[in-house]
């Protein structure tokens, strides 16, 4: 019953006149639906509250949240600078490979100039 005097069973629903119209108890039946949803998902968000010894803990678990991202940030930017190092050392190496095959390169054809001068 709407008006707070508790519940009606049986007969005394078939007793009590009809006040409302058909859209005030449309309303009121939205209104209790409303009602019952709002205290499950109160209740649902009340089963999802930890415990208060689990609370407690929440800044200690903060802490070494924090502390592991940290260190996994750490390592991650090390290994990111060794490759970055790998890469490099890499392009070195390639530029001075190149650089030595240019210098074999001309060594020979100063060679082949030279045997070539030397039929003429």
């Amino acid at each position: 019953m709407v008006c707070g005097q508790g519940s009606v069973h049986g007969d005394e629903v078939d007793n009590i006149p009809n006040l409302l119209t058909e859209e005030l108890q449309k309303y009121v039946r939205e209104l209790d639906w409303k009602t019952a949803t709002l205290t499950r998902a109160i209740q649902d968000l009340r089963q999802r509250l930890p415990p208060a010894d689990i609370s407690q803990r929440l800044p200690h678990l903060l802490a070494h949240s924090l502390a592991s991202n940290a260190a996994l940030k750490l390592q991650l930017n090390a290994h990111s600078a060794t490759k970055e190092q790998v890469k490099l050392r890499t392009v070195s190496c390639i530029l001075r490979s190149t650089s030595d095959q240019g210098f074999i390169l001309g060594i020979e054809l100063k060679e082949l100039k030279s045997i070539l001068w030397s039929y003429c």
